[in-house]
């Protein structure tokens, strides 16, 4: 990021491409997202914690600016997609290469970590990029058959190496997140191109596909683990840990102890009882750093207002995106629909929202693919090197 951060400026017009990012806030998208950022301003003067609280909502709202700067960047410079898109595919290659590696060799996954010449198991070791990877896929393959030639099959080779990490590291976050690209990218797709019989077909696949994957993951959760574990909880562990499940039902409980303006954000964990051990479950906390799901989280620490804010404008965003498509059938609208798809599916099972490098992930692969398809709008391929003067 801070590399970006500082070639951003050394383009003669970047103070133009700051400025005009503030059209961008006139938009139906832009001023829900100024009305979130208000809302959520409740969250940092009522807190347990008004440092923690005041630092993630000026980050997260810097940030999301920040790609917004860099996507006018890309916008305005298309000669540059080209370089960026190559640069993109190489570090693809390196990623999950060095991450097989990691998995073949769990020494190599110490040396990543700064641990040493010590093995690490790859459901930690690949933990983090396995989501990361996860976001990289339809950008990867958008990239590839965006440089066409030999790049085009980097691409195919780089989405595949990529799922690859995720099987590897047994991610069911990341997983369950590549699984909403597929659905909603090809009900979208089928929807706008496609017959009322061809999206019925497809959704009946998908629903198929969905039902043997966890036929098998049951069949496989009862061979591992005691039948006895199957207790009173109302999702199936095989398919939620039961850690998993203590916490959301405390987080839950929490929120509802302040439902309308919730206690604050990022301060979850420093709520009353929030560290004490479950019963029966070794030394796992109710919540010793996030509840591994963003809707409990950001309905605990903003409440239901502001995460009802949060879900109109994930809405819009997707109204917004298939609108484009269907007048346009750009793929960069596809890819973009996929990353948000898969952050904020995954964002139910994994980490923080306030994590900055998972925001960090989203928001430039947002802009990247945003900037993309607004470029072939605009006229411009990432093949010339016009300069759009559109903002």
């Amino acid at each position: 990021m801070i590399p970006v951060f500082l070639l951003s400026f050394t383009f003669p017009d970047w103070r133009k491409a700051f400025v005009s990012g503030k059209s961008l806030l006139a938009t139906p998208a832009g001023i829900i997202c100024c009305a979130t950022a208000v809302i959520w301003l409740v969250g940092v003067f009522h807190t347990l914690n008004p440092r923690l609280s005041a630092e993630a909502w000026i980050r997260t709202f810097l940030l999301a600016y920040f790609s917004v700067f860099i996507g006018q960047l890309l916008v305005r410079h298309a000669e540059i997609h080209r370089p960026v898109l190559k640069a993109l595919s190489v570090v693809c290659v390196l990623a999950w290469v060095l991450s097989y590696a990691g998995l073949a060799v769990p020494e190599v996954l110490g040396l990543i970590h700064a641990k040493g010449w010590t093995p690490q198991p790859p459901d930690l070791g690949l933990k983090q990029f396995s989501a990361v990877a996860m976001l990289l896929v339809p950008v990867a393959l958008l990239a590839g058959f965006r440089l066409g030639g030999t790049w085009k099959i980097l691409g195919i080779i780089n989405t595949f190496g990529l799922i690859g990490v995720l099987i590897g590291a047994s991610s069911r976050s990341s997983t369950a997140g590549l699984f909403a690209m597929v659905a909603l990218v090809g009900g979208v797709v089928f929807w706008v191109k496609g017959s009322r019989r061809q999206l019925a077909l497809f959704g009946g696949t998908l629903a198929l596909g969905i039902a043997a994957i966890a036929f098998w993951a049951q069949e496989l959760h009862q061979v591992y683990w005691a039948r006895t574990l199957q207790s009173h909880y109302v999702i199936p562990n095989w398919m939620i840990d039961l850690a998993r499940q203590e916490i959301w039902k405390f987080t839950w409980e929490k929120a509802l102890e302040s439902p309308w303006i919730g206690h604050g954000i990022n301060v979850v964990n420093y709520l009353p009882g929030a560290h004490e051990l479950v019963p029966g479950m070794g030394l796992t906390r109710y919540i010793s750093g996030h509840p591994h799901n963003w809707i409990l989280e950001i309905f605990a620490e903003t409440g239901g207002l502001g995460l009802t804010a949060i879900f109109i404008l994930i809405a819009t965003m997707f109204v917004t995106f298939v609108r484009q498509y269907k007048h346009t059938s750009e793929p960069a609208i596809l890819a973009t629909i996929a990353v948000n798809a898969g952050y904020w599916v995954s964002g139910l099972f994994n980490f923080s929202f306030w994590s900055v490098w998972w925001q960090m992930t989203y928001f430039m692969l947002f802009a990247l693919t945003c900037a993309l398809a607004a470029s072939h709008r605009c006229g411009h391929s990432s093949e010339t090197p016009t300069v759009s003067r559109k903002t």
